[in-house]
C-alpha cells in the first residue's frame, strides 16, 4: 500500500510539472524540444491522474470493470512518455531538428489500445484484471521491450554522439543521460520486482526526466548558443583550433589540428613541453611559448608566423599565420586560444608577384634610364667624334704651316665647346646613377624609424632656401596638425621626395615669379595627408599618363625625381602618391602615409 508520504510527493510533483507545463505551453517562441518536453510532461500528467482515479475509485469500492478502463486508458500515456523522450534526445543530438521520422511511434500506443480493447476475446496483453492481481499476457512483454528499446536508444544518442571534451557539452550532456537513465533503473526495478516499487514511482521518475531535461537546455543555454553546432563549426573551419590551459596542458582541439598534425598525435591533457621534447624540430616552441605569454600579459590576441616542419620525410613545410588569444575569466588567465591558417600558398604566390613587380620595374626602370642616357651618350660620342676631327685638322695645318692664328683660336674654342658638352653629359648620366643608387640605398633603411613634422619641415626648408631664392619662388607651409606628430619611416626619404616635387613645381615657373604651397594634415584612419601646389600651368595630356611609370624629362633635370618618388612612398612608407593637374593653371600632388600610433 502507497504510504501518504508518496502521495504528497506525487501531487507535489504534479502540481509543479503541470505549472511547468502551462508556461511552456503559452510561450510563443516554442521550439521543437520544448513542444516534445511538453508532450512528455502532458504524458506523465494524464498517467498521475488516472493512476490517481483509480486509487480513488478502488478505495470508494468501485468495481473491477471501471477499474479495467482506467487501467486501459494508462497505457496510453504509458506508451507515449519513452516516445517522448525518444524524440526530445533525437532532436538534441541534430542541433534543434525536428524528429519527424520518429513519428511513425506514435502508431505503437494506437495498437497497444486496439490489443487492450480486444482482450476480452484473447488475452493477449491482459488475460485478467483484478486491481491488486492482474495476470498479464505476452503483449506486455513486447510492451516492456519496446519501452526500453526507446529509452536504452535514447542514451545511445546521447552518448554515442555527445561524447566530446568540451566541459558545457559534458555537463549537459550528463543531465540529459541522467533524465533517461532514472527512468530506466526505475521501471526496471518496478517490471522485474526487485524491490517493492510503488506504482507511482515510474510516473514520478519521469518527472525527474522532464525537469532534468529543462534544466540542461536552458541552464546551459542550449537554444541559443547550440555548444554541438559550435562544435560542428571548430571542426568545420580552415583554421586549426589548440586550447592551452593555465598550465601548458593541451585542452582541446578540432579537426584540422588533427588534420594537420597527424604525427604529432595531439592528446588532451598532454604539456606542450612533452610534445617539445618528442617533436622538437617541428615549431620553434620557445617562439610558441613567448607568444602565449605576451597574450597573457598584453591582455589581448597577438598574430604571428611560424613555420611547421612535419617529420615525416615525405612532408613539406607549413607556414601559419597563428593567432593567439588569452581567456581571463574574473580577472583570472585561464587559457590562451591558438588558431592557425596555412598561408603557405599565400606567402609563395605573394612572394611570386612581388618577384614579377619587382622585375617588371626593374625591367621598367632600366628601359627609361636607357632612353634617358642615349642622349647624353651620343652627345658624348658626337664630341668624341668632333674633337678627334679638330685634332687631326689642327695637326696637318701645323705640318703644312700654314695654320694662321685665327684658325687656331677657332679650332681651340671648338674644342673647348666640346668640352664643356661632354662635361655637361657626363654631369647628367652621373646624376641619374646617383638618383638610382639613392633610391637602392633608402629601400634598406629601418622601416620602425619616426620623426616629427617639426623635424621634416626644418630639413625641408633647409634645403630649399637657396633654391627657392635663386628661381625667385616663394614656398607657403600650412599646418593642420600639431608639429610634434610623429610620422612613420626615415626622415630623409620622406624629403628627397617632397624636395624633388616641389623642384619640379618651382622650375616650372622658368625663372619666373612664382608660388608653391605645402599643406600637411591628418586624414582618416590615422594617415598624414600631404598637399603640394603650383600655378605653373599644368601637365600635359600627354605625359599625365606617364607620371609615376616611367621616367620623364619634361623639364630641366633627369625627370627622375617623381619615378623615385613613386617607389619611396609606396615601398618605404606604405603610403599613396597621386596628382590632380589642370593644363594651362596648376598641378597638385597628393601624399598619404601611416601617422604613429599614439
Amino acid at each position: 500500500m502507497t504510504s501518504p508520504f508518496i502521495y504528497c510527493v506525487v501531487i507535489l510533483a504534479f502540481i509543479i510539472q503541470t505549472a511547468t507545463l502551462v508556461v511552456i505551453v503559452r510561450d510563443k517562441k516554442r521550439t521543437n524540444i520544448l513542444i516534445y518536453c511538453a508532450l512528455l510532461m502532458a504524458s506523465i500528467d494524464l498517467w498521475i491522474v488516472l493512476l490517481f482515479a483509480q486509487s480513488i475509485l478502488h478505495y470508494y469500492g468501485a468495481g473491477n470493470t471501471v477499474l479495467h478502463v482506467l487501467q486501459n486508458l494508462k497505457y496510453l500515456p504509458i506508451c507515449f512518455c519513452p516516445i517522448a523522450v525518444m524524440k526530445i534526445t533525437y532532436s538534441i543530438v541534430n542541433s534543434g531538428k525536428p524528429a519527424k521520422k520518429l513519428s511513425i511511434l506514435y502508431i505503437y500506443p494506437l495498437l497497444v489500445q486496439i490489443v487492450l480493447w480486444t482482450d476480452h476475446y484473447f488475452g493477449l496483453f491482459i488475460r485478467q484484471y483484478d486491481y491488486e492481481n492482474t495476470v498479464y499476457g505476452p503483449a506486455l512483454y513486447v510492451h516492456s521491450a519496446f519501452a526500453y528499446f526507446c529509452l536504452l536508444a535514447s542514451l545511445f544518442f546521447l552518448l554515442y554522439n555527445r561524447f566530446v571534451n568540451d566541459a558545457v557539452i559534458k555537463s549537459q550532456t550528463a543531465w540529459l543521460v541522467a533524465g533517461v537513465a532514472i527512468p530506466t533503473v526505475v521501471n526496471g526495478i518496478y517490471t522485474l520486482n526487485i524491490l517493492p516499487v510503488s506504482p507511482y514511482a515510474t510516473p514520478t521518475a519521469f518527472v525527474i526526466t522532464g525537469f532534468t531535461f529543462l534544466f540542461a537546455i536552458k541552464h546551459y543555454d542550449f537554444l541559443k548558443t547550440n555548444p554541438l553546432v559550435l562544435r560542428t563549426v571548430i571542426n568545420q573551419v580552415s583554421y586549426f583550433y589548440l586550447a592551452i590551459d593555465a598550465e601548458m596542458k593541451i585542452a582541446d582541439f578540432n579537426t584540422q589540428a588533427e588534420n594537420y598534425f597527424p604525427s604529432h598525435i595531439f592528446k588532451r591533457g598532454e604539456n606542450l613541453k612533452d610534445l617539445q621534447k618528442r617533436h622538437p624540430m617541428a615549431f620553434n616552441f620557445d617562439e610558441i611559448f613567448s607568444s602565449i605569454e605576451e597574450a597573457k600579459r598584453k591582455g589581448e590576441s597577438i598574430t604571428k608566423e611560424f613555420c611547421y616542419v612535419p617529420t615525416r620525410q615525405q612532408g613539406e613545410k607549413i607556414i601559419f599565420s597563428m593567432n593567439f588569444t588569452p581567456i581571463v575569466q574574473n580577472s583570472i588567465y585561464t587559457a590562451c586560444i591558438i588558431t592557425g591558417q596555412d598561408i603557405t600558398k599565400n606567402k609563395e604566390t605573394f612572394s611570386a608577384m612581388i618577384e614579377q613587380e619587382r622585375l617588371a620595374a626593374a625591367g621598367q626602370m632600366i628601359t627609361s634610364v636607357v632612353q634617358n642616357l642615349k642622349v647624353p651618350v651620343l652627345r658624348l660620342t658626337n664630341c668624341g667624334d668632333r674633337m678627334e676631327e679638330i685634332t687631326q685638322e689642327y695637326l696637318a695645318a701645323m705640318q703644312k704651316g700654314d695654320l694662321s692664328e685665327t684658325e687656331a683660336k677657332e679650332l681651340i674654342l671648338e674644342l673647348k665647346q666640346n668640352l664643356l658638352s661632354q662635361k655637361t653629359s657626363i654631369s647628367l648620366i652621373n646624376e641619374v646613377l646617383n638618383a638610382i643608387s639613392e633610391q637602392n640605398q633608402r629601400i634598406g633603411e629601418d622601416k620602425t624609424a619616426f620623426f616629427t613634422i617639426k623635424e621634416l619641415i626644418s630639413r625641408m626648408e633647409f634645403l630649399l632656401n637657396d633654391k627657392l631664392n635663386a628661381e625667385r619662388c616663394s614656398l607657403k607651409i600650412t599646418l593642420r596638425l600639431d608639429e610634434g606628430t610623429k610620422v612613420k619611416g626615415t626622415l630623409n626619404n620622406l624629403v628627397q621626395v617632397l624636395v624633388n616635387i616641389i623642384t619640379n613645381s618651382v622650375q616650372a615657373y622658368n625663372k619666373k615669379e612664382g608660388f608653391v604651397y605645402l599643406t600637411l594634415s591628418e586624414s582618416a584612419g590615422k594617415q598624414l595627408l600631404i598637399n603640394i601646389g603650383d600655378y605653373a600651368g599644368g601637365i600635359a595630356k600627354e605625359i599625365q599618363p606617364k607620371i609615376f611609370k616611367q621616367v620623364i624629362n619634361s623639364k630641366n633635370g633627369t625627370g627622375i625625381g617623381l619615378y623615385m618618388a613613386h617607389a619611396t612612398i609606396m615601398g618605404n612608407f606604405q603610403g599613396k602618391i597621386w596628382f590632380s593637374t589642370k593644363p594651362g593653371d596648376g598641378t597638385e600632388f597628393f601624399i598619404e602615409i601611416p601617422l604613429c600610433e599614439a
